[in-house]
């Protein structure tokens, strides 16, 4: 379902290089640490924060959490709703906002929402954990029922039984949005199905889930299912079947009903930086291998910086953020701020011959 147009100065920015929505997921009870057999980056990010609705939402939302830039997920009774922006009409954002109000209004960002139903799922119980030590305040228009105060935000929500036996996890790990189906022993795992509305067209293509909308074309990968036997992950044979509008799974080898079953698909969606905060693309360039460099400014946490790199945190006020990406831009090679206690602005990146990256700006630091 196409949304509204919004008008840029209700909304916050974003802009640097390559975002990943993912839901790749972990098992409730247990971190683990597999990788789907697919390569990313490992990088430090600061965790999504999944933001409790007291009344100061409509009350079909449970909890909310930002995906990066103006991208959103909303937890429901028995549903996901995810809020996704074009890319190139936000991008453009940061250039019209220093033009006048009339030019200001005549800019919109197409924008695009869809929503997987749990079909024939169970109400569940809603139950946050891993308690962020910050809290919002909310006071929308003049309606004071609608102001909350000291709204709670949590790292991981779990909907108890949403299906009989069956829980869903969801939280993020690296930044990116993720959720688990944890089958509990001998429960049916055929009970969850997944009914999407609001896509454009559904198709599956080499074990995947392509999603067409208005404004991206999202892949679910083929899911990664496991079961901890003694003490191992053993993964399980599973594949999407999708009727018409509804996605389930099938497992053509069985597993072990009597140890719980742990469901981990994985969503890929459109390109940004990764960044939970606020950021201004400002400048970008290349080396002679093709690696690519970007360069913008950062308002405060949630910038996606890389273990062992320069400078992991931000020292305050407005700093750099700077990253390095594989030629085809699908990993990092390293993120870092970049500033000191005061302003500081990445104006031009230049690699010379030796692969050194020189930052030119200006700093008030």
């Amino acid at each position: 379902m196409k949304l509204a147009k919004l008008k840029p100065f209700y909304l916050f920015l974003f802009c640097i290089c390559s975002f990943t929505l993912f839901a790749q997921n972990t098992q409730l009870a247990a971190t683990h640490d597999h990788d789907h057999d697919h390569d990313h980056a490992h990088h430090v990010s600061s965790p999504l924060k999944f933001v409790k609705n007291n009344n100061q939402w409509h009350s079909n939302i449970k909890y909310s959490a930002e995906l990066g830039g103006l991208n959103k997920v909303y937890l429901e009774d028995q549903a996901f709703t995810y809020l996704l922006y074009a890319k190139k009409e936000t991008d453009e954002l940061h250039d019209i906002l220093k033009e006048s109000q009339e030019v200001r209004d005549q800019h919109n960002v197409p924008g695009h929402a869809y929503k997987v139903h749990f079909l024939n799922s169970q109400k569940s119980a809603f139950s946050g954990h891993d308690r962020r030590p910050e809290y919002y305040n909310y006071f929308l228009g003049k309606d004071e029922n609608k102001w909350a105060s000291k709204v709670p935000l949590f790292e991981k929500i779990v909907y108890e039984n949403v299906y009989e036996n069956i829980q869903l996890a969801a939280y993020s790990q690296d930044g990116n949005f993720k959720y688990d189906f944890i089958v509990g022993p001998n429960a049916d795992p055929s009970q969850i199905q997944l009914a999407y509305e609001g896509v454009e067209g559904m198709r599956l293509e080499d074990g995947n889930l392509i999603l067409e909308t208005s404004v991206d074309e999202i892949q679910e990968l083929k899911p990664y299912v496991y079961q901890m036997i003694d003490g191992e992950q053993s993964q399980v044979d599973c594949k999407y079947v999708l009727t018409d509008n509804i996605l389930s799974f099938e497992f053509p080898n069985d597993y072990q009903h009597e140890l719980p079953l742990i469901i981990d698909p994985t969503v890929v969606g459109a390109t940004l930086s990764g960044s939970t905060g606020t950021n201004y693309g400002h400048t970008a360039t290349f080396d002679n291998a093709g690696n690519i460099y970007a360069a913008g400014i950062v308002f405060g946490d949630g910038y996606p910086t890389t273990m062992g790199a320069f400078q992991m945190v931000g020292a305050g006020g407005i700093e750099m953020g700077i990253t390095k990406y594989t030629p085809d831009g699908t990993a990092q090679v390293y993120a870092t701020y970049l500033g000191g206690s005061s302003n500081d602005y990445p104006h031009s990146l230049i690699v010379d011959f030796n692969g050194q990256l020189c930052v030119y700006g200006s700093s008030g630091s």
